[in-house]
C-alpha cells in the first residue's frame, strides 16, 4: 500500500483498471474509513473529511494492533494534504492522501512507506480482508499462497492468530499450522 497518493491519479487508475494491489488495498482502507476518493475532490467536504480521517485513525489503529504485537505504541494517521512545491507527477496533483505511522514512545511520526515491509504488508492485508469480509453476503474462499513472506517470526505468529480468529483455514502442509485447527 502506498503511503502517499494523488487522489485524482488514484481515481483515473481505478477507472481504467490500472491499480496495483497496494492501491487496491488503499481503496479498501478508504472503505474502512467510510469514504470514497471522489469525496476528497469536493472542497465543501474538506472539514467533514478531516473529521472522518481523524475519527477513523484510532479505530483502524486499534484493529491493526489487536493483531500486530511488534510495536504497540504505533498509531496510524491518515491526512489529506495539498501537493508539495516541486513534487513530481502524479504527486503534484492535489489532494494528496498520506498515511503516517505515529510512534507515541518517540513522539514522532514517519511516512507509511518508511515502515517495515512486513508491517506494510500486514496492514494492507488487513484493510483488504476487512473489505472482502464486509462485502461478502455468503461464504468467502480466500486463497493465501505463502502469505506474509516479508514477516519475521513474531509477526508470522500475529498473522496466524488473525487467521485463526477470523478465517476457517485449510492447508496442504499441516505441519505449518497450529494443531488447534
Amino acid at each position: 500500500m502506498p503511503g502517499k497518493v494523488s487522489i485524482p491519479d488514484l481515481i483515473r487508475r481505478r477507472d481504467t483498471d490500472g491499480l496495483t494491489r497496494g492501491e487496491q488495498a488503499l481503496l479498501s482502507l478508504l472503505t474502512m474509513v467510510g469514504t470514497r476518493p471522489e469525496e476528497f475532490q469536493n472542497a465543501s467536504e474538506h472539514e467533514r473529511l478531516i473529521r472522518e480521517l481523524e475519527n477513523s485513525s484510532p479505530v483502524i489503529s486499534d484493529e491493526v494492533f489487536e493483531y500486530w504485537s511488534q510495536n504497540t505504541e504505533l498509531a496510524v494517521r491518515l491526512e489529506s494534504l495539498q501537493a508539495e512545491t516541486g513534487a513530481t507527477p502524479p504527486r503534484n496533483e492535489p489532494p494528496i492522501l498520506q498515511i503516517r505511522g505515529n510512534n507515541s514512545r518517540h513522539r514522532a511520526s514517519v511516512p507509511f512507506d518508511d515502515r517495515s515491509r512486513g508491517f506494510v504488508w500486514f496492514f494492507s492485508f488487513l484493510a483488504y480482508f476487512n473489505e472482502l469480509e464486509a462485502d461478502a453476503d455468503q461464504d468467502l474462499i480466500l486463497l493465501l499462497d505463502e502469505p506474509g513472506l516479508s514477516l519475521h517470526g513474531r509477526a508470522q505468529e500475529d498473522l496466524l492468530r488473525l487467521i485463526d480468529e477470523r478465517l476457517a483455514p485449510t492447508t496442504k502442509c499441516p505441519p505449518t499450522w497450529p494443531r488447534t485447527w
